[in-house]
């Protein structure tokens, strides 16, 4: 875990730590399903698809993906709660070629792991209750830039691996069925990313960078997301 979300967890959890001894506390492992921004990876693709005249094209230009979290959940009043969200999540790029004489292909695979704190607030109640809701999170993000390349009986195989580090904001609104201890849920928002350009990750001085411009990742996107709580207490 990056040294800077465990400070962050740890705030949030002593910050959260009153309302806990005080109110319910639930646990919801969730799944979701988003779409990402990757305008500066896209551009990578492209500056590596026309460096050469091998015919190079793009296969997968970071397609939507799943994501896998665990949400820590305490309700503050009758209409507010709060809490804690770990998440993780990846996508990739693929540029590539190959005919009678060999084969060539670059691969960008990137993920990512946030840990942060949300808030909710019941708009609507009734047999569903309806939530407006935003999500804070640090992110750090990982990036492997991979090309095998196979020309008759010559081989290549080159590996990087980049870091970054970021912020997501999440507004959202949450669609909950309480059933005695267990309470379904289902939400639709918004990510919004902001955060520094992929470096090295054993020299921070090594910047990627393609048209002059530095690039990092961008994991703005819809997110979908479904999980069912758990009530503790």
């Amino acid at each position: 875990m990056p040294r800077f979300i465990l400070p962050l967890f740890l705030m949030a959890l002593l910050l959260a730590a009153p309302a806990i001894a005080q109110s319910s506390f639930s646990v919801m492992p969730r799944i979701g399903y988003g779409t990402f921004s990757m305008q500066g990876l896209k551009t990578v693709q492209e500056g590596f698809k026309y460096q050469n005249d091998l015919g190079l094209e793009v296969v997968e230009e970071f397609p939507a993906y799943y994501q896998f979290g665990l949400q820590f959940r305490y309700n503050i009043s009758e209409r507010y709660a709060g809490g804690i969200v770990l998440e993780t999540g990846s996508t990739g790029g693929r540029v590539a070629y190959a005919d009678y004489s060999g084969s060539i292909r670059a691969d960008q695979l990137v993920s990512y792991k946030s840990a942060g704190t949300f808030s909710e607030y019941l708009i609507r109640e009734g047999k569903l209750n309806w939530y407006a809701c935003i999500e804070v999170t640090a992110v750090r993000s990982a990036l492997t830039l991979e090309t095998t390349s196979q020309i008759k009986q010559h081989h290549g195989h080159d590996k990087d691996e980049l870091v970054a580090i970021g912020v997501g904001i999440k507004p959202y609104v949450s669609l909950k069925y309480p059933v005695k201890r267990f309470v379904p849920e289902i939400s639709m928002g918004y990510l919004f990313y902001y955060g520094k350009p992929f470096h090295l990750r054993e020299d921070e001085r090594m910047i990627l960078s393609a048209n002059n411009k530095e690039i990092g990742p961008d994991w703005g996107g819809l997110r979908v997301t479904a999980g069912i709580g758990v009530l503790l207490f």
